[in-house]
């Protein structure tokens, strides 16, 4: 939420003379789309790094990749699945 976004809804309430309720109404608007953006966007990040995460399978010819429905990807392992999952939080925690 920016506070200078609320200033200038402020400075346009004061200017088009919108009364107290209206001016309520304005900042309650912005402020609960705002809180619900950055839900949907919490929400669609969190499903982008489950899917990618889970639901693979490993492959019974070969134990060194995993497989998904038509894709296949090689299996991290040690210490390459570590530096992955850190790399994972640290895009989840900027994002």
């Amino acid at each position: 939420m920016s506070i200078t976004v609320l200033f200038l809804l402020a400075l346009a309430a004061f200017h088009f003379s919108l009364s107290l309720v209206q001016s309520v109404v304005l900042f309650a608007g912005y402020v609960g789309f705002t809180a619900l953006d950055a839900w949907y966007r919490r929400r669609r990040t969190a499903k982008l790094v489950d899917d990618e995460l889970f639901g693979w399978e490993v492959d019974k010819e070969d134990t060194e990749y995993e497989n998904r429905g038509n894709l296949s990807r090689r299996r991290l392992t040690g210490e390459n699945q570590i530096v992955a999952v850190r790399v994972v939080k640290t895009l989840q925690r900027m994002l």
